[in-house]
């Protein structure tokens, strides 16, 4: 039995559901599903939802307890509080849930994870770590202005390893970090650093576990830089083009831009997570914005520059952004 674990507040309630969603609709095998959350009575009709498919065995949602708790540096930022709850998992977590996979709401399955979730808990086990995950940027010892640039985390957290990994798809062994009592070290941890941490939750783990850990395959973790510039242009190489949908089993939105962003729906990948939303909600687009006078400033500019024949239903994500805007 595959066991994830999610971690969000009342702004992710849709991405969460779509994420969940294209998890159970992508396996072979049931699922435990468990969920902390700041407001869990606003996600109990997408819980609603969830609970009619055939492979999920068990969904659990629990209420997390802010009382007397801190989470640095959050202020004003894309992010939540609730990106530090994994924090809390062996609170919330049922006793007999050996092992878990913590997974962003922003990501998307696109494949089955039964063999992955097995071959990789597998090699947790025989490389006797906590946790599985994937290495984000390795520390350079060049001397150009870019490899300074990568080393900046490195130094800025004075990390002993040359590694630092990505935080949104975590197998964890639940047992030996409840042995090694990893949720007091890491609040200890977060004390201990608490003014240099620039990557929330994601900063206090490397720091914890420093390279300790087994190496999570790429494909269950892949990044997605949404590079929209502000004149909706797209910056870098096309992704889409070294994405392969084969192989590829979990899709990782990361950064500030989203696919359920104006910007972000011009970006050829956000359609692996528009594409899950209409199977769920039968709605060709999702947008929404904590800032509304961002997206419609996004979205004049988009229609100035004639970017709206990039979009392929460009009718239906006019009609979903004005139900957005008048909301």
């Amino acid at each position: 039995m595959q066991n994830y674990l999610y971690c969000f507040d009342s702004n992710y309630n849709i991405q969460a559901t779509c994420s969940m969603y294209s998890l159970l609709t992508n396996n072979t095998e049931q699922l435990n599903i468990y969920i902390i959350h700041k407001e869990p009575n606003t996600f109990r009709k997408y819980q609603k939802k969830l609970e009619k498919l055939n492979n999920l065995n068990e969904l659990k949602l629990y209420n997390f307890n802010s009382d007397n708790k801190s989470f640095p540096n959050i202020e004003k930022t894309h992010v939540s509080e609730a990106t530090y709850y994994r924090f809390y998992l062996n609170q919330y977590l049922p006793e007999y849930v050996k092992e878990v996979m913590y997974i962003d709401a922003d990501i998307v399955c696109i494949n089955d994870l039964a063999i992955s979730y097995r071959e990789s808990l597998k090699k947790l086990n025989e490389e006797n770590f906590i946790i599985s995950v994937r290495t984000e940027k390795n520390k350079l010892q060049g001397r150009n202005v870019n490899e300074l640039k990568e080393n900046n985390d490195f130094d800025r957290l004075g990390l002993k390893s040359d590694k630092y990994f990505n935080a949104g798809v975590m197998l964890i062994d639940v047992e030996k970090w409840n042995l090694e009592n990893v949720h007091k070290n890491l609040l200890e941890t977060q004390m201990m650093i608490e003014e240099k941490i620039l990557f929330w939750d994601q900063d206090v783990l490397n720091f914890f576990f420093d390279g300790n850990y087994s190496e999570l395959d790429k494909n269950l973790n892949y990044d997605i830089s949404i590079n929209i510039n502000n004149e909706m242009e797209y910056e870098g190489d096309k992704t889409s083009i070294q994405i392969n949908e084969k192989k590829v089993k979990l899709l990782h939105y990361s950064g500030k831009s989203k696919p359920w962003t104006v910007k972000g729906v011009l970006h050829p990948d956000s359609n692996f997570y528009h594409n899950v939303y209409f199977e769920l909600f039968r709605k060709r687009y999702h947008i929404q914005n904590n800032w509304k006078k961002l997206a419609f400033k996004q979205f004049l500019t988009l229609l100035s520059r004639n970017k709206i024949k990039n979009i392929k239903r460009p009718i239906s994500f006019i009609l979903n952004f004005l139900r957005y805007l008048i909301k």
